[in-house]
Parts: C-alpha cells; sequence; structure tokens
C-alpha cells in the first residue's frame, strides 16, 4: 500500500491562507495518486493472470494438434487387412438369399424355399438369337464383334442369349469383359426382338449393366445412370434369383457389389442370359 503524505496544516491558519489552500490541493491530489497506484497494481495483478491462463491454454492446444499428428501417422501407418473374398461371397450369398425372405409369405413352403442353393451355371451362346454381326466361338463361350460398329444403346441392339433357361431356383454365372467397353451384360425374360421400338431396359424385360462412354451404366432408359465403383472389374458375377426376383451384380474377384436390380412381381417368367456388343470388345463366358 503506498504511504499516505503526513501534510500537516498550519499552527497559525489565519495568518496564511494561502498556504492552507495549497495543504487542501495536496492533500486531494494524495488521495488521487494513492487511488490511481491501486488500480494499477490491480490491473497488473488482472494482466499476469490472463497472460498464465493464455499460456496455460495455448500449452493445451498445442498437446492436441501432438495427439493428433500422431494419431494421423498412426491411421497412415496401419494398413487394414483385406477383406476375404470367400467371406464376401457367404455374405453375399445370405443377403440375396434373404431377398426370397421380404417376398415370400409366411407358410412352410416359402420357408423351405428360403432354403434353395444359389448354382453355377455352365452358360454357353445361342448362335440362333445372335445379331448377324455377332462373331460367336465354337464352344460357345466367347463373343466378339465383326467389322462394323455401332453407337451405343441409343442404336441398333448387338445382342445375343444363351441357351439356358431359367425360372425358379438361384443360378449365377461369370463373364470375363477386360479393359474394353460398348458392351452390356445381364438377364433377359424372352428372346430379344432388335427392331422393337422400346428402348432395352427392365420395363421391357431387360435387367443388365455395361460400359460405354468411359462410364460403367445401369441399363435403364433414358438416363441410363452411372454406377459409382471403386475399383474396375474385369470379371463380373451375374446373380440371378428367381424366387426372390432379383438380378445382382458384382466383381467376381473381389466380391464387391456393382448393382442390383430388382424384378417387379408379376408373372412367372423364364429368364436368359443376356450379352450385348456394338464396339470392339470381347466377352468370355467362364466355363
Amino acid at each position: 500500500m503506498t504511504e499516505k503524505l503526513n501534510l500537516r496544516p498550519p499552527q497559525n491558519v489565519e495568518e496564511v491562507p494561502e498556504i492552507w489552500i495549497l495543504f487542501s490541493l495536496l492533500s486531494s491530489l494524495s488521495d488521487q495518486i494513492r487511488t490511481s497506484l491501486d488500480n494499477l497494481r490491480r490491473k497488473k495483478e488482472e494482466l499476469l493472470a490472463t497472460k498464465d491462463n493464455a499460456r496455460k491454454q495455448s500449452q493445451d492446444l498445442l498437446n492436441i494438434a501432438s495427439k493428433l499428428q500422431r494419431c494421423e501417422q498412426k491411421e497412415k501407418l496401419e494398413t487394414p487387412a483385406p477383406f476375404p473374398p470367400a467371406i464376401k461371397w457367404r455374405i453375399w450369398d445370405f443377403w440375396d438369399a434373404n431377398s426370397i425372405l421380404e417376398n415370400a409369405t409366411k407358410t412352410l413352403k416359402d420357408n423351405l424355399k428360403c432354403r434353395t442353393p444359389q448354382h453355377k451355371e455352365t452358360v454357353t451362346l445361342d448362335p440362333k438369337t445372335a445379331h448377324p454381326q455377332l462373331l460367336i466361338s465354337e464352344d460357345g463361350t466367347s463373343l466378339t464383334l465383326g467389322d462394323q460398329q455401332q453407337s451405343p444403346p441409343d442404336g441398333v441392339w448387338r445382342c445375343v442369349l444363351g441357351s439356358q433357361d431359367f425360372w425358379t431356383g438361384r443360378h449365377y454365372w461369370d463373364i470375363d469383359v477386360g479393359q474394353g467397353e460398348g458392351w452390356a451384360i445381364g438377364v433377359s425374360i424372352r428372346r430379344v426382338h432388335y427392331d422393337q421400338d422400346k428402348p432395352f431396359g427392365p420395363e421391357t424385360g431387360l435387367w443388365a449393366l455395361g460400359k460405354w462412354e468411359g462410364q460403367y451404366r445401369a441399363v435403364s432408359p433414358p438416363l441410363n445412370p452411372p454406377l459409382a465403383l471403386s475399383e474396375e472389374p474385369k470379371k463380373i458375377r451375374v446373380s440371378l434369383n428367381c424366387l426372390g426376383r432379383q438380378v445382382t451384380f458384382f466383381d467376381a474377384e473381389t466380391a464387391a457389389l456393382l448393382h442390383a436390380c430388382p424384378i417387379s412381381v408379376g408373372c412367372v417368367y423364364i429368364y436368359y442370359p443376356f450379352l450385348c456388343l456394338w464396339e470392339k470388345s470381347c466377352l468370355t463366358l467362364d466355363p
């Protein structure tokens, strides 16, 4: 604390009024100085406390930043183990079989159908259904295009169906699509008519995907929406669930889901494997 100034009034104040006035002024000034010093001391203490808090908060932020940096480095170093394709296939098989439960009734007959196993089919191409410009190998498993080419599904479809037909159960077959484009694969419910006016798609009995214009697409006119795929598949598995009324496409090498097409509930159809080419590509069915 600031010591108060010891100012004593003169003994004979009446004789020296000027000295009394000066004494009063000095006394008042002393009080003001003492008050100002106290305020300055209090402000100094507050600033020191604020500075300590700021230093502590800054240190906390630096600690948090250091922990975040270590976590980021740890995440970069730790590469997750790849998910085994065999387990993926079991998961997809269960998911595909489960769609039967959603569409079937609660009767014992439908519950028994849910346990229908999925069969790997050996599909061959039927030359009688092939467009004249398509070339089929002697064993009926490979498809290429002749000299002439055509733009994608807006124009003429150069298609062929499989010799096998399905109307019940669960089936799948693999198709090697390579790195080319200008193709579509899937399932058709009837023999293909090349001169039909309506574009091919789910409404006309075709569930398919393809690749053209540098993108994988669902065959669903008029938009034919692109598919967001993390990897470019070289071999595609076509899975047909007649009981669950669904066509599903997978990457046959990684078990990644590519696209799923529900089949509208209606009449019982006969389904055929479907392949189409309109550019210089090659599609090969796995034996």
